[in-house]
């Protein structure tokens, strides 16, 4: 709530004067855009076990276990 008083007063009221604090976070939006940008993204197939995977992490986890296989 506080950021969005601040906000206000900063770009409506000509008389008031931000301080350091304020002044750095307006600039903060811009800083994470241009970090997004630097990043690449991860594609969905980066977060996908493969079946054969699968199946010998559900093997080992039987075998652990005492299970028949």
């Amino acid at each position: 709530m506080k950021a969005v008083i601040t906000d206000c007063r900063i770009r409506w009221d000509r008389s008031y004067q931000p301080t350091g604090l304020e002044k750095a976070m307006m600039g903060w939006p811009a800083a994470f855009k241009a970090l997004d940008k630097t990043h690449s993204i991860p594609s969905a197939a980066d977060n996908v076990v493969k079946l054969q995977t699968a199946e010998q992490i559900i093997a080992a986890g039987r075998r652990r276990r005492g299970e028949e296989t």
